[in-house]
C-alpha cells in the first residue's frame, strides 16, 4: 500500500465523509460500524495512481486490464462495499474489501447444504416456463443493460445510474458467485425466441434480516418490457429454484412508493408481511411466499 501526500489527508477526510453521506441517504449503509468504518478508511491510498477525486467517487476503481482493455481487477464500488459489509463491525473488514480486486472477493464455500448444489455446472442453469427463460447473467449483457436502464431501475433496484466500469465489475461478481455456488444468484430475464435481455432479477440466500431458509427475491424490467407480465413470471420461475435449492420462504421488499413492483410481488403468490425500516427511515414493505407449499 502507497501512503498518501500528507497535503492529501485533509481533502480525502471531506470526501469520505461526503461519500459516507451520500451512501446513507440512499440507504446503503445501514450499520453504525459500517458508517463509521466508511468514514476512516483512507479509500485514496489503496488506489494511488488515481486522483483522489475518483477514488472517493460512488463507482468502482479500476485497478488492472486486459490486453483489450477490458477491466480484470478493480477496488468494489463504495455502495457495493457497503451492502457486502453492511452487518460486520471491524474496520479491517472494509479496509481489506477496499483493496481487494472483484476477483478476490472473499470464497463463501457455502456448501450450504442447503442449497442443494450437487457437483454441476452453477453458470449454465437455466429456467424456462416457454415465454421468458432466465440464464446467469453475462458480460455481453452490459451494453443491453447501461441502454435499459431508466430512472426507476436506478432508484429501487440499482441504487444509482449505472457506469461501464460499475457495471461490469458487478457483473464479473455475479459470475464469480455463480462459479463458487455463493449466496447471490444473479439471472438475466430472457425475452422472445433470440433471448433478448428484457431485465434482471436476482436471489440472496443470506442478507440483513433475512433468516435462516428466508430468500431475498429482487427484480427490474427495462422500460420497453414493462406491462407484459414478464416480471411475475420471472418471480415464479426463480421461486421455485429458490425451493429446489431448499429455500424455504422467498422474501421480496418494496419500497412503498413502488406499486409495480408491489403488485407484482401479488401477482406471483407473495402475501403482505411486516414492515422494516432502513437507516434513512425508508419504510420496505415485506411480501412472502412459503416456498415448502409448491411455487407454481
Amino acid at each position: 500500500m502507497t501512503t498518501p501526500p500528507t497535503t492529501d489527508l485533509d481533502e480525502a477526510r471531506a470526501l469520505r465523509h461526503q461519500l459516507a453521506d451520500q451512501l446513507a441517504e440512499a440507504g446503503h449503509i445501514r450499520s453504525p460500524a459500517v458508517d463509521a468504518a466508511l468514514r476512516a478508511v483512507p479509500r485514496h491510498a489503496f488506489a494511488p495512481e488515481v486522483p483522489i477525486q475518483k477514488a472517493y467517487a460512488n463507482d468502482i476503481v479500476a485497478t488492472r486490464h486486459g490486453d483489450d482493455g477490458s477491466i480484470i481487477s478493480s477496488i468494489s464500488a463504495p455502495w457495493l462495499q457497503a451492502l457486502r459489509r453492511r452487518d460486520h463491525t471491524s474496520h479491517t473488514e472494509i479496509i481489506s474489501c477496499g483493496g481487494a480486486a472483484l476477483r478476490d472477493v472473499p470464497r463463501n464455500p457455502m456448501a450450504r447444504g442447503g442449497c442443494g448444489v450437487k457437483n454441476r455446472r452453477m453458470h449454465e442453469v437455466e429456467l424456462s416456463d416457454g415465454i421468458i427463460t432466465l440464464s446467469p447473467l453475462r458480460l455481453d449483457d452490459v451494453e443491453a443493460h447501461l441502454t435499459g436502464e431508466d430512472e426507476l431501475l436506478a432508484r429501487y433496484l440499482n441504487g444509482g445510474p449505472g457506469t461501464r466500469e460499475g457495471v461490469e465489475a458487478y457483473f464479473r461478481h455475479c459470475r464469480e458467485q455463480w462459479a463458487i455456488a455463493g449466496p447471490l444468484r444473479a439471472f438475466g430475464i430472457r425475452a422472445g425466441a433470440d433471448k433478448t435481455l428484457a431485465g434482471t432479477i436476482d436471489l440472496r440466500f443470506e442478507g440483513e434480516g433475512l433468516t435462516s431458509g428466508q430468500v431475498n427475491v429482487a427484480y427490474g424490467l427495462y422500460p420497453s418490457w414493462r406491462g407484459h407480465g414478464l416480471a411475475t413470471r420471472a418471480v415464479v420461475l426463480v421461486s421455485q429454484y429458490a425451493a429446489s435449492e431448499s429455500g424455504q420462504e422467498a422474501v421480496i421488499q418494496v419500497n412503498p412508493d413502488n406499486s409495480a413492483s408491489a403488485a407484482v410481488a401479488q401477482r406471483a403468490g407473495f402475501a403482505p408481511s411486516k414492515q422494516t425500516q432502513s437507516q434513512d427511515g425508508t419504510r420496505l414493505d415485506w411480501y412472502v411466499r412459503d416456498l415448502r407449499i409448491d411455487p407454481q
